[in-house]
């Protein structure tokens, strides 16, 4: 375990007693994740950068505090609920440093789409329903029907554990590489779409290739299944990186 890890690990730990959340397995169950992921960001034993910004919202501390130590833990004025949804306009040049303050004035207005695990591969429900608000990265400003969503299930440790969250970029054309949210076509008779996020491999006309890292193993999906194909922007780009 590197000191930072171990470090990033006690200000987890701090953030969740500042909470008021006696244990891990409290915290977990309150935010809907499975406890054991938790636990191992919270002991050190796994890192969770992906899943800072939920962490930070959750416990309504800084982000910048919980990933690097710098400034103070507390968000200002969190002792008060935050609203739904922030609508301010925010110049994105203002923004795109990494202080405290800088961070503070991320936009809380990017939709947190809803889903439902149903399989053992990552398979999971897009519901079309918003259950929340989360900060607005830097480069996601101003993109229009820009969302997040969380991911189910352990196929894509270590890139993504369970319960941390991706942030989607509809408008920008996915490549080979890239990791994307793919969308099926409802075979039940309802809206809800089935849905994978892979790293992509292979794309032809007739046919998807995805991969996933936890079994290691690779799935193809016919085109003719395929209702969306979406980029995952990696945090450090989203965030001005």
């Amino acid at each position: 375990m590197s000191d930072s890890q171990e470090e990033m690990a006690d200000r987890l730990k701090a953030a969740r007693e500042s909470a008021k959340y006696p244990t891990p397995t409290d915290a977990a169950r309150a935010m809907g994740i499975e406890p054991p992921t938790y636990l191992g960001h919270e002991n050190g034993s796994r890192g969770y950068r992906a899943a800072a910004p939920r962490y930070a919202d959750f416990f309504k501390v800084n982000l910048e505090w919980l990933l690097t130590g710098r400034g103070t833990m507390k968000k200002v004025g969190s002792d008060n609920p935050a609203p739904a949804a922030q609508t301010e306009e925010v110049q994105p040049e203002t923004i795109f440093t990494s202080t405290e303050l800088n961070l503070l004035q991320l936009p809380q207005d990017l939709p947190i789409l809803g889903g439902g695990a149903c399989g053992e591969d990552g398979l999971f429900e897009m519901n079309g329903q918003v259950l929340g608000y989360t900060r607005r990265p830097p480069r996601l400003i101003g993109v229009k029907d820009a969302f997040a969503v969380y991911v189910y299930g352990e196929s894509m440790v270590p890139w993504r554990e369970p319960g941390s969250m991706a942030v989607v970029n509809p408008h920008q054309p996915p490549k080979i590489g890239d990791y994307v949210l793919v969308q099926l076509y409802p075979e039940d008779g309802t809206e809800n779409k089935p849905a994978y996020i892979k790293k992509l491999v292979r794309r032809t006309a007739e046919s998807l290739r995805l991969r996933q890292f936890n079994p290691p193993e690779e799935k193809n999906i016919a085109m003719r299944k395929v209702a969306s194909i979406q980029r995952i922007v990696d945090w450090e780009e989203a965030m001005g990186g």
